[in-house]
C-alpha cells in the first residue's frame, strides 16, 4: 500500500465534491460516489460490495441532480 498523500486526498475530494457533486441518498450521484469509493477501496485489496437501502423520501430519490432544484422552488 502506498503512503498517505495530501495530493491524492485532495483529488478524491475534488472528484466527490466537484465532478460528482451533491450525493443525496437514492440519487444517481449518490450511486456514482459509492461506486467511486468502492473502486478505490478495491484497488487496495478490500472486498467491497454495494448493498441497496431504503430511501425515506421518494421525491428526493427521483432527483437526477440536486443542483437543478433551484428552478423548482418558488
Amino acid at each position: 500500500m502506498s503512503a498517505l498523500s495530501s495530493e491524492r486526498a485532495l483529488r478524491h475530494l475534488q472528484v466527490l465534491s466537484e465532478e460528482i457533486g451533491p450525493r443525496i441518498g437514492g440519487t444517481a450521484s449518490e450511486k456514482r460516489a459509492a461506486e467511486y469509493l468502492a473502486g478505490q477501496l478495491d484497488r487496495f485489496g478490500y472486498g467491497t460490495r454495494l448493498e441497496p437501502f431504503p430511501v425515506a423520501d421518494k421525491f428526493l430519490a427521483q432527483i437526477g441532480d440536486p443542483r437543478n432544484l433551484a428552478g423548482l422552488v418558488s
